[in-house]
C-alpha cells in the first residue's frame, strides 16, 4: 500500500518528504524507489531516515518538480538486488565494555546476549548520524533496552552498541548513550572513499562472534588488504 506523503519546508534551501507510515521493509522498498526517481531533478544527493526524504538546495523550481514527482509516483513490488553482509563481531568482556552490565540488566547471561545478538537477519535502513553508522531493524526484543542512564565522552571506532530496540557500529570514536556490547574490526566508511560505504540501505547483515585471537587476526588482514566480509546477492 502507497503511503501519504507530505511537503515541508523547514528552511528557505532545506525540505523533506515525510511518509505516513511506521518503519518496515515495504516501506524502506517505497522510499528507495521514490528517492531515485526525486534524484533525477535534485542537485545535491538526497539523505532519507526511517519515513522521511532530506532535500538540500530545494529551490522553488525544484520543489515544483519533486511535488509532481511524489504527486505521479506509483509504487512497484519489484524486487531489487542487495547484499547479505557477515559481520565478525568480538564480545570479549575486554572489548566489549558493558556487555557483563547489560547482561545483568538484561537478567541474561553473556553468552545468551551473543546469541540473541547473532540469531537475526538484520536489514539496514539508512546511514546517519555518523558518516557510515547503519540504522538496523530486526534486533530481539529480548534485547531492547533503555539507553545508559549516563552517557559516555568517547567510546572506540568499531563499537556494536545496543540502544532502545536499535543495534548498531560505530564508524568512528564517539560520545555514546548505547551499551557497548562488542567490538567489529571492519571499516565501515573512508574519509577518501565517502561513497564506498560497507552497508548500504536495502543489505541485510548477519553478526557472528569471534575470539579476540580472531579479531586480532582479522584486524591484521584488513591492515593488509586481505580480508572481505562474505557477501551473498539477494533480491528484497
Amino acid at each position: 500500500m502507497q503511503p501519504e506523503i507530505h511537503f515541508f519546508r523547514l528552511t528557505e534551501s532545506y525540505a523533506i518528504l515525510q511518509c505516513k507510515a511506521r518503519p518496515s521493509k515495504a516501506l524502506l522498498k517505497f522510499i528507495v524507489q521514490l528517492k531515485k526517481e526525486l534524484q533525477e531533478v535534485c542537485e545535491r544527493p538526497l539523505q532519507h531516515t526511517y519515513t522521511e526524504i532530506g532535500i538540500d538546495q530545494c529551490s522553488a523550481a525544484i520543489e515544483i518538480k519533486i511535488r509532481n514527482i511524489s504527486n505521479q509516483f506509483r509504487y512497484t513490488q519489484d524486487d531489487h538486488i542487495a547484499q547479505m553482509i557477515e559481520i565478525p563481531v568480538c564480545y570479549d568482556p575486554t572489548l566489549a565494555l558493558d556487555i557483563e552490565d547489560f547482561a545483568q540488566e538484561k537478567k541474561q547471561s553473556v553468552s545468551q546476549i551473543v546469541a540473541l545478538h547473532t540469531k537475526p537477519n538484520y536489514l539496514v535502513y539508512f546511514n546517519g548520524f555518523l558518516p557510515g553508522f547503519p540504522y538496523l531493524l530486526g534486533l530481539d526484543e529480548q534485547l531492547h533496552c533503555p539507553r545508559k542512564s549516563t552517557p559516555v565522552l568517547k567510546i572506540p571506532k568499531g563499537t556494536v552498541a545496543i540502544g532502545g530496540d536499535q543495534t548498531g557500529i560505530y564508524p568512528q570514536e564517539s560520545p555514546a548513550g548505547w551499551w557497548n556490547i562488542g567490538h567489529c574490526p571492519l571499516p565501515l566508511f573512508s574519509v577518501s572513499k565517502p561513497d564506498n560505504l560497507l552497508l548500504n540501505a536495502g543489505d541485510h547483515i548477519r553478526f557472528y562472534a569471534v575470539s579476540l585471537e580472531e579479531h586480532a587476526q582479522i584486524s591484521d588482514e584488513i591492515k593488509n588488504d586481505k580480508f572481505s566480509p562474505k557477501r551473498t546477492s539477494y533480491a528484497w
